[in-house]
């Protein structure tokens, strides 16, 4: 069930949808399937039974009716072929969305978002992100999953992996840009959950004591010293753990300012998510010419998001403060959950002794 005010303000503010009506199936060639989401549908249904008010005889009957019959949300990892290649001159890389009929009104929900937040508020929703911007990502293009496009066409058969009709209707597809050029498919962006615990494995590996072996006992803190198992950290090791923990929380903070800075400006583009978690955050890592690489976090998944109500009006401006709220807290949970996943683990203890091993 939606925010209370919010379905009102979508009905009156949202433009049709229209991102790239142009693209069609010929335009891209799958190459492999690299992930699914379930959908589904919970009503509440609510009916009148004899015997209950003293007035009327009736009482009302509440309950919950769950349908897991929309399908499944398929997505693929594709490239950009035919006339549009050519015309692009160099390879373009994309993930295709497949929604089965059932689960149409969360593809057009979020497209009706980007038409949103891309606009320039000209009354064109066709802003903002093309297939010629450039390669993904920069720091100049807006913090969401740079949505091309969205076209009809029949499912794909999971048995065949080639286009074939699947059920009575045919799917809607939503294409986003991943890149241009020699993009490796290891380079797609990844969910904000899964990167934190990249970080905390790399960080892991960096302090953490190795397991014993039948050499002895090996400490990563120890690598520099090479015998003398009975040494313990000397200063230099012990500083370079400090560095390795120091690293770790820049970017750990840069993921977290990443984050809100992503959310904060759906909000400011009048947009409210509803369904924020570390999943729906993904990072990025942007090269730049002469310095590290620096990490970015994207808005995705917004096909379950409204437009904000109008906080002029007075009737209304509780229900803003509601929704934003509750995007609020749920962005504090995955940003909780991103920090446990990158920093807490065992510390290592500089006092024991330990032996060295071989590598």
């Amino acid at each position: 069930r939606g925010a209370p005010g919010v379905g009102r303000a979508a009905a009156r503010a949202r433009p049709s949808a229209r991102l790239d009506s142009g693209l069609s199936a010929a335009d891209f060639a799958l190459e492999r399937e690299v992930g699914s989401l379930s959908v589904d549908t919970t009503v509440e249904v609510a009916s009148l039974n004899e015997g209950g008010d003293a007035l009327s005889g009736l009482s009302l009957t509440r309950g919950l009716e769950t349908s897991r019959e929309d399908g499944v949300v398929r997505v693929f990892a594709a490239r950009l072929e035919g006339p549009r290649e050519i015309a692009l001159g160099r390879r373009c890389f994309v993930l295709l969305k497949e929604y089965p009929p059932g689960a149409r009104s969360i593809a057009e929900a979020e497209v009706a978002a980007y038409e949103v937040l891309l606009s320039d508020g000209s009354g064109d929703g066709n802003q903002g992100v093309t297939f010629e911007a450039g390669a993904l990502p920069t720091l100049s293009e807006p913090p969401v999953e740079p949505l091309l496009g969205a076209f009809e066409a029949v499912g794909v058969d999971s048995g065949q992996g080639a286009a074939d009709a699947v059920g009575a209707g045919r799917s809607l597809w939503l294409a986003y840009r991943v890149g241009l050029g020699g993009l490796r498919w290891g380079d797609l962006p990844r969910p904000l959950g899964m990167a934190a615990a990249d970080l905390g494995r790399a960080l892991r590996a960096e302090v953490t004591p190795r397991p014993a072996t039948s050499n002895g006992g090996a400490s990563a803190l120890m690598q520099a010293f090479g015998g003398g198992g009975e040494k313990k950290p000397s200063e230099r090791d012990l500083k370079r753990v400090a560095a390795a923990y120091e690293a770790a929380g820049g970017r750990l903070r840069e993921l977290v300012r990443g984050a809100v800075g992503a959310v904060a400006f759906v909000h400011a583009g009048g947009i409210v998510h509803r369904a924020l978690s570390a999943e729906s955050l993904l990072v990025v890592s942007v090269d730049q010419r002469g310095a590290p690489p620096t990490l970015r976090v994207l808005v995705a998944n917004l096909g379950f998001s409204a437009v904000l109500p109008d906080p002029r009006t007075d009737a209304e401006f509780e229900d803003v403060r509601q929704v934003l709220g509750e995007d609020s807290h749920a962005l504090g949970l995955a940003l909780a959950t991103v920090v446990v996943q990158a920093l807490m683990m065992p510390a290592p203890d500089m006092g024991e002794q330990v032996v060295d091993d071989e590598e």
